[in-house]
């Protein structure tokens, strides 16, 4: 965890948690079912890693169209009880 902690801080990403008792949380089945490098085990609403860590990567806006629309880029890193990195992924969302 450490390492991943020093590479957010590096890059200035912003972290929305760091949790040492419970991993990240996956939420949306189609991310995970049309992905060909993730397992088919993997499933919506499953719980990756025994701890986890979030942060936010991007934030972009579409100033030139109208309605603005933002987009919010995160990442999600899942470890095992020994802090040891075993998944990440990434989420986007947005206002619209």
């Amino acid at each position: 965890m450490e390492q991943v902690l020093r590479h957010i801080e590096e890059k200035r990403w912003q972290i929305r948690y760091i949790r040492h008792d419970h991993g990240y949380i996956t939420y949306s089945e189609d991310v995970w079912s049309t992905s060909p490098w993730v397992p088919d085990t993997w499933a919506p609403n499953a719980t990756v890693g025994e701890k986890s860590i979030k942060a936010i990567v991007g934030e972009y806006n579409t100033a030139l169209l109208y309605p603005i629309r933002v987009i919010r880029v995160e990442v999600l890193w899942g470890f095992d009880e020994n802090s040891e990195l075993i998944a990440i992924a990434i989420q986007y969302s947005s206002n619209r």
